[in-house]
């Protein structure tokens, strides 16, 4: 009512927070890993480790962890082409993977830019084809 002081949650520490997003993110990835991984042939329960392992090394805010279900496709998408640089997974598949470029309306140079904002440790191929 009137009068009231507002409600006022408490503080998280930055650990917290850090801790709770990666939590979501890693949640996120492994949701939609069964797509990206069966798509390009990929063992779910081979690539599964990797993956998460490389969730330490980005940036997470809370805009990083509110993707769509295809934009989470897509970041599992150039995991998995960090993980195997020798093979390029949007020519190797270019029927799935292109659909998941088109469903966030983005290209390849793009998906590096995108990706970049997660600090990723990889070198994603841009060439068009």
């Amino acid at each position: 009512g009137e009068g009231e002081a507002p409600v006022r949650l408490p503080l998280v520490h930055s650990r917290q927070q850090l801790s709770a997003q990666r939590s979501v993110f890693a949640q996120q990835l492994r949701r939609s890993l069964p797509t990206v991984a069966e798509a390009l042939q990929f063992s779910v329960q081979e690539e599964l480790p990797t993956v998460m392992s490389f969730i330490r090394h980005f940036r997470l805010s809370r805009h990083t962890i509110t993707f769509r279900p295809p934009e989470w496709r897509v970041i599992n998408l150039v995991l998995l082409q960090c993980i195997h640089p020798e093979v390029d997974l949007v020519e190797a598949w270019p029927k799935a993977t292109s659909q998941w470029l088109t469903d966030i309306s983005t290209s390849p140079a793009q998906l590096k830019l995108m990706m970049h904002s997660l600090n990723l440790p990889c070198h994603i191929n841009t060439t068009p084809s």
